[in-house]
């Protein structure tokens, strides 16, 4: 499955989804738009409606691209600097395209999930 999210300015990332049972729980939550917002100087992050199943859901060492669910808080985060692994970090997928405009992501952001 796949992710494309589509910024009010026109940014797009397209992001592959892993197997994971965090990454399915986000699809079928299918939240179709999102407040994306900066955090620290490294990723964007979003809130699902409802906490991610961490079932089966690897830990993530988080490089430019990675989406990954920030447990302790249940965000979603996707990083546009190399950030590392972290106690709760969990790996969701890889952004395939538009890894170069993962930072200027702002605003309401439509979510697009397709295979």
């Amino acid at each position: 499955m796949n992710l494309r999210m589509t910024d009010q300015a026109g940014h797009q990332v397209t992001i592959a989804l892993n197997d994971s049972n965090a990454a399915k729980d986000l699809v079928q939550q299918k939240p179709s738009q999102v407040r994306i917002e900066n955090y620290s100087n490294d990723e964007k992050t979003f809130y699902p409606d409802k906490k991610l199943d961490l079932g089966n859901t690897p830990r993530a060492n988080a490089v430019v691209g990675t989406l990954g669910y920030f447990a302790p808080w249940g965000d979603v985060c996707l990083f546009y600097r190399d950030f590392g692994p972290a106690g709760g970090l969990y790996d969701l997928g890889m952004a395939t395209e538009g890894k170069e405009q993962i930072s200027l992501l702002s605003g309401t952001t439509q979510l697009e999930f397709f295979e």
